[in-house]
Parts: C-alpha cells; structure tokens; sequence
C-alpha cells in the first residue's frame, strides 16, 4: 500500500510550492501591448487608404525600396481638367463651388484658394444670375450665354455648359468658355461685311490701298473702269494718270491761268 506523506505538524517539514515567476506575466504584457499597437496602427493605415490620404508606399526588397504611387480613377480627369483652356468648376446643391481649375481663376482674376468653398453667383454679373440658374436647372444638357464679372468690376461674356454625374445628382460640373475673341471677331466681321456692302453699291470708283500703294479692296464700279479685279495691283498699274488735256486743246497751265484771270475779273 501506498503511503501518503506525513503532514507537517510542527512547520518544519518541505517548505510550499513556489508561486509563478511575474517575468513570464511581464512578457505577455508587453506583448499584447505590441499586438494591439501593431493593430492599431494596420487599422490607422486602412483608414488613411479609404479616406484617399495616401498618395504611395516605400516598399523594402533587401537593401532596395521601392515607391509604390496609387492613382484613383479620377486623377487623369482632373490633370485633364486643370490643363483645359476653359474655365471648369465642380459646385454643390447650393451653388457652393468644391472644386476650380486655373483658368476660372484665372478668368475673374482671382487666387485660386479664395474660391474654392464660396458660393458661384457673386463671380456672375447680378442680370446673368438667373441664366446660371436655368442652365444648371437644364443640366445634363443645360447652355446659355451670360456674364461673368472680374474682380476689377470688367464684364466678360461667357458661354456656360452645365452637366453632373448620375450617380451624384446633387454635383453639378459647370464648363465656361470666355467668348470675348469670339465677340471681337464677329464685330470685325460685321464691320467687314458692311464695308463690303457700301463698296458693291456705291456709283463711285473706290478702292482702298496699303501703305505700299498696293490694292487691298475695290468696289464693282471700279472694277468696271479698271476692266479687271485690280486687287493686289499697284494703284498705278490698275489706274495709269495722264494729265487731262484743257478745252480745245489747252494744256493744264493755260486753263488754270484762264481760271485765275476770269475769277479775278
């Protein structure tokens, strides 16, 4: 039979198992504590990704590293956009512009970053405010003309398209295009044509000619005394002068001294 240890009455026999080490409790402290910092800072990293706050990675591959450069769908569309000739604003529901390109900055003489974030209409002039309104109100297909006022009060006319995607019906992409070359070469054209019209209907031989004396514009009845289209010739070759001979035969010195005399007499 087996024999069960003798109980220690007196306090002198084997002393009690030992308790635990606390090194071993200190290590698993340290790392849960290493654990839950590793997850927070993966869990930190998602986030920066998903708030599209990361712009690249520095991968390590041995002794080399590599930066990784993410591009969201968007950013070809936006390079696009802030190379365009033409003014382009991204604006809110309530008229509040999200977004601009130089060239609107550039169009109401403006820096950039005091734009973005206030409202559209104090860069329109106050009668072309309800024309923004339509066209916004008309958009995928909304157009019209307006005017747009320059910070130095200067007014510019300009034709607006207004569009927006979708899948976010409360954007609306507005493109405005300065339409004072535009202006100015259909005045110039006017003017032309109308300048044009007087020449064709005039009884009067006239042409016009440039500094060098070569001709740059006739009308019908000088084409008809000239018997040819005489543009691009010289005055002189399209028109020769002779000296018109005085009645019966006088020359020009001896009609102008009859003149002299008979107004003297």
């Amino acid at each position: 039979m087996s024999q069960d240890p003798p109980i220690n009455l007196d306090g002198r026999g084997s002393p009690p198992a030992a308790p635990a080490p606390r090194a071993g409790v200190e290590d698993l402290t340290r790392q849960v504590a290493e654990l839950r910092r590793r997850l927070e800072e993966a869990e930190e990293t998602i986030r920066a990704i998903r708030e599209d706050e990361v712009d690249a990675f520095v991968v390590s591959r041995g002794e080399a590293e590599r930066v990784l450069t993410l591009e969201s769908a968007d950013r070809p569309y936006r390079r696009y956009v802030e190379a365009m000739r033409q003014a382009a604003v991204t604006l809110s529901r309530d008229g509040i512009i999200l977004y601009a390109n130089r060239a609107f900055a550039q169009l109401v003489m403006r820096p950039l970053e005091s734009i973005v974030g206030g409202p559209i209409g104090p860069h329109m002039a106050p009668s072309s405010r309800p024309v923004l309104s339509e066209v916004i109100a008309r958009r995928p297909d909304g157009r019209g003309e307006a005017l747009l006022e320059r910070s130095d009060g200067v007014v510019v006319p300009v034709h607006l398209t207004a569009s927006g995607p979708t899948e976010e019906p409360d954007i609306v992409c507005l493109v405005i295009t300065d339409l004072t070359d535009q202006r100015r070469l259909a005045e110039v054209t006017a003017a032309e044509r109308l300048s044009r019209s007087i020449l064709e209907q005039t009884v009067d031989a006239i042409v016009v000619g440039d500094r060098s004396g070569t001709l740059i514009r006739a009308g019908a009845a000088a084409r008809r005394l000239c018997g040819r289209d005489p543009i691009g010739l010289a005055f002189d070759a399209a028109f020769p002068l002779r000296p018109c001979p005085g009645p019966k035969g006088r020359d020009d010195e001896t009609v102008a001294a009859h003149r002299s005399q008979t107004a003297r007499s």
